[in-house]
């Protein structure tokens, strides 16, 4: 059984650097331009196609566009409708206004206001309905309920682009922890924040907790070893690698 820890100043120090923001990263890969023509092909549509319509493929096609202008255009327009199948309605304003730059006004695409206030109606019951169901939970001492709860808010959080308030009640339901799975279960919601924000540098953290937490469940051998004989540790553990080489080379 995991004990129930205090908030660790790192998270503490995590939440004061979260911007919320897509991040950019200067270097010479963004600063260079991409070239298509007919000696130099790019079927934008079927690249796109083989990722999901979320937000780190709203972040692929931002980054076709800044680095391809003869792109741009079909590039900001796929992200615009990738956008609209979200719910940030910041991320929609935000691509929206780099699509209307690039096309000119005269191609310039209207804000669809209906959906950003259908969108906000439905965020604030939705927000309203976790938050009252979170405060019965912790009236009632229900430690599993209260961090799922915190769980909850903080996936509402993400997908509407707050990362800082979601890394607070990810961080939040560590207290609440009562196994070494939820332990996992914590680090891995909070490394998937980390890598979208391009936080590298505190990535390490939370995989050495991952690790420490798979350790603990069954404890002697080596880690490793112990996810080669169970399959959802091997997906766990194969993560926790991916996550930790990302944030080599992204501090490279």
């Amino acid at each position: 059984m995991a004990s129930n820890p205090a908030l660790d100043p790192e998270d503490t120090y995590m939440e004061d650097s979260f911007t919320g923001e897509i991040p950019t990263k200067p270097g010479k890969r963004a600063s260079s331009t991409v070239v298509v023509d007919e000696d130099h092909p790019f079927d934008l549509e079927a690249y796109i196609s083989n990722y999901d319509h979320d937000r780190s493929t709203v972040k692929r096609l931002l980054f076709i566009a800044s680095v391809c202008p003869s792109l741009a255009p079909q590039a900001l327009s796929k992200a615009v409708e990738y956008a609209l199948e979200g719910r940030d309605t910041t991320l929609y304003h935000s691509v929206l206004t780099s699509y209307n730059n690039v096309v000119g006004p005269q191609n310039a695409v209207p804000v669809n206001q209906e959906w950003v206030e259908t969108t906000a109606s439905k965020a604030q019951a939705e927000k309203d309905k976790l938050e009252v169901e979170l405060k019965m939970y912790t009236g009632n001492m229900i430690k599993e309920s209260i961090r799922m709860g915190h769980n909850e808010l903080g996936h509402f959080y993400r997908s509407h682009g707050d990362h800082a308030t979601a890394l607070r009640h990810y961080t939040k339901s560590r207290e609440f922890c009562t196994s070494s799975s939820h332990v996992v279960d914590m680090s891995l919601n909070i490394l998937e924040l980390l890598l979208e924000e391009q936080n590298y540098p505190h990535i390490s953290t939370y995989v050495f907790k991952a690790e420490a937490a798979l350790e603990a469940s069954a404890p002697g051998g080596d880690k490793k070893k112990q996810a080669g004989s169970n399959p959802d540790k091997e997906k766990v553990q194969a993560k926790l690698d991916l996550a930790m080489a990302l944030s080599l080379l992204g501090q490279s």
